[in-house]
């Protein structure tokens, strides 16, 4: 093109036009996000004279690009945090005392929150103190200014202040994995790879249509629809990763989402668009956010009760009603606890699967678990070899265990009870080395745990059997170190004792199981420790068993709901529980919960009127057929009709079933 060309355009109609936008481009580049760049090219490419716009946009491009290489759309993705490291004095540690303490906050909430590997999200700190912001870039980084890092601590003691971190994170975080940024994707390979044929230019106009690159008021909806969502998946991965959701908003007015705009300077407030009006916002406004968030987090409260039930149903043996609710419950709240507890009802099926093909490969060690194998009293009927029909339930159930325990321990590194549980899933998946690798892990959260040591020696002892050596000596070893460190503990016990059984040292192994039977006198390991020979005379002495029932009745009977059950329900709040076919509520009153599942009181939970001790319940209603042994330090004993809670050796609850 001659210049003589381009004076001639400027005697255009469009040109003032035209200029104007072009400087409104260049001028808005230095605050808006590379999106709303894109919109406003497109903007600027639908005015009419195509010389007059292939000048321009060339200018406008070149000088675009000279300047904020991250924004263009035909920019590499790998680059973007590039330009930042190249552009912006970084933060580290040695700059900033809270740079540490945010970088863990980062790494708890990464591990909480879904990930997508192209957009795999990290931190960068930069040295702005001018204004608080955060975004996230296509490439997956994270950028958080000094400002916005300090501002979370104002007015703000310290738990606070990482809750507010958190959920900032949880919600770029939330923006990676909901893959916002695909439509930015999408227009840089029709630009690279298209052909400029009919259906490039559908496709072109397709995207503009249906995402918020678009200079519309529609667009902005949905760029406001997409805030409102990585808000509530913020506050979610917030929650997940152990900070407190109610430092961002609560019912009594807090909103920090209040508190950040006080914050912003003018120039920022501009890009934020605070002082438009709301068609023309990009960001919903404070109050739409906090509003917002308070009707998810009461919706989240109901779904806890989904967690509880199903963590009583894994309890009291009932595994598949169990699996319903915390399958359900992990489609809102896929937090680590959910993971491992299904992992647990899967390891319980696969080892109850096995027991009836082999039961003494099933029962062979007692590895440690949260949730205790089954304890029934009775043998199942062992239906041995190859062809049992249960052995494929039995590697189907290893397998999701094995997946699930994995995705807890992902979800938090330092969650000792997925890395136990995982240990032991996986020695009975016959993965030695595999388990010997998890417990390693285990070993550097805490080195001395009984379980964890228990199942070292475990593993160790089949590892060598696996490979023909031996390492009978080392093995028994750690055991007896644990058995003498940890009085009761079981476990060593009934391992040691296996130990030396398999290695022909009767005697020995006779008297380590008689002390078993002192601490563990009934249950399936029991029964196996009796098939031993010489173990017959230890009897199983239950005592005078009064009742099956607990001695305080239910305030609601169990069974299908009829007036007397809508009676003894008055007063009771009711709390829906929506999952998949299944319609249930959870009724509270107090201390009380009810649970309903499709019409029937399937599960009522209450505090005992009269607190009992351990000595007094096992008087009454004889050994349980199992103790569950919870992480808050509550133990739970299960009978045939009801299940205790027991803190400090008193019941202080009682579950009927």
């Amino acid at each position: 093109m001659q210049f003589g060309n381009i004076f001639d355009l400027c005697k255009s109609e469009h040109f003032c036009q035209t200029v104007s936008l072009a400087l409104r481009i260049i001028f808005l580049s230095k605050f808006i996000s590379a999106d709303r760049v894109n919109a406003e090219l497109q903007t600027f490419s639908s005015l009419p004279g195509t010389d007059m716009k292939t000048v321009f946009i060339f200018l406008i491009t070149g000088i675009f690009l000279a300047s904020f290489p991250e924004t263009s759309p035909v920019f590499s993705q790998e680059q973007y945090r590039d330009y930042w490291v190249r552009n912006y004095d970084i933060l580290t540690a040695k700059d900033h005392p809270r740079v540490s303490r945010t970088r863990a906050i980062f790494n708890r909430v990464l591990a909480a929150a879904d990930k997508r590997s192209n957009r795999y999200p990290k931190l960068l700190i930069i040295n702005e103190t001018g204004y608080p912001w955060a975004i996230s870039l296509q490439d997956g980084t994270v950028i958080l200014t000094q400002k916005a890092m300090e501002n979370c601590y104002i007015n703000a003691d310290r738990e606070t202040g990482d809750a507010r971190l958190a959920f900032i994170f949880g919600h770029e975080m939330a923006h990676l994995a909901k893959d916002d940024f695909w439509h930015v994707s999408a227009f840089k390979a029709l630009q690279d790879f298209g052909t400029g044929r009919k259906a490039d230019q559908e496709n072109r106009s397709l995207l503009l249509k249906t995402e918020d690159i678009e200079n519309t008021s529609r667009a902005r909806e949905i760029a406001r629809k997409k805030e409102l969502q990585a808000d509530a998946y913020g506050i979610l991965y917030t929650s997940m990763a152990g900070f407190d959701p109610l430092a961002i908003v609560d019912a009594n007015g807090l909103n920090f989402f209040q508190e950040w705009i006080s914050q912003l300077t003018e120039k920022t407030a501009h890009t934020y668009q605070i002082h438009s009006a709301p068609e023309h916002q990009v960001h919903p406004t404070p109050e739409q956010r906090a509003a917002f968030l308070l009707v998810n987090m009461r919706a989240v409260v109901n779904e806890i009760y989904l967690f509880d039930l199903g963590v009583r149903f894994c309890q009291i043996g009932r595994y598949e009603k169990g699996l319903a609710l915390l399958e359900a419950f992990k489609e809102k709240y896929p937090c680590r606890e959910v993971c491992n507890n299904l992992g647990l009802i899967h390891y319980e099926i696969a080892v109850r699967a096995l027991a009836a093909c082999d039961p003494n490969k099933a029962y062979q060690f007692k590895l440690a678990t949260v949730l205790d194998t089954d304890t029934r009293a009775g043998r199942l009927v062992a239906v041995r070899g190859r062809e049992c029909p249960r052995m494929t339930q039995f590697k189907a159930h290893i397998q999701y265990a094995i997946h699930d325990f994995k995705t807890a321990c992902e979800k938090e590194s330092s969650y000792l009870a997925a890395r136990v549980n995982i240990s032991s899933a996986l020695i009975m998946d016959g993965n030695y080395s595999g388990a010997l690798a998890a417990l390693d892990d285990a070993l550097k959260i805490s080195a001395d745990d009984p379980g964890v040591l228990c199942n070292r020696a475990v593993a160790m002892y089949l590892l060598g059997n696996s490979v023909k050596t031996d390492i009978f000596e080392q093995a028994s070893e750690i055991l007896k170190s644990v058995s003498n460190s940890n009085k009761g503990f079981s476990d060593a016990f009934y391992n040691l004792g296996r130990l030396l059984a398999e290695q022909d040292r009767k005697t020995e192994a006779k008297e380590i199981w008689e002390r078993f039977i002192q601490f563990e006198p009934a249950g399936i390991y029991a029964d196996m420790v009796r098939e031993f020979p010489g173990m017959e005379a230890q009897a199983l002495v239950t005592g005078k068993i009064t009742s099956s029932h607990f001695a305080e009745s239910s305030p609601v009977i169990l069974g299908g709901c009829d007036k007397i059950t809508e009676k003894q329900l008055e007063g009771f709040v009711r709390h829906p529980l929506g999952f998949g076919l299944i319609s249930g509520d959870c009724y509270i009153k107090n201390s009380t919960r009810v649970f309903v599942l499709d019409y029937v009181v399937e599960l009522v939970e209450t505090p005992v009127r009269q607190k009992i001790s351990v000595s007094s319940l096992k008087s009454a209603y004889g050994r349980p057929r199992r103790i569950i042994s919870n992480p808050s330090g509550v133990k739970t004993f299960v009978y045939e009709n009801f299940a205790a809670d027991v803190e400090n050796g008193v019941v202080n609850k009682v579950i009927h079933f």
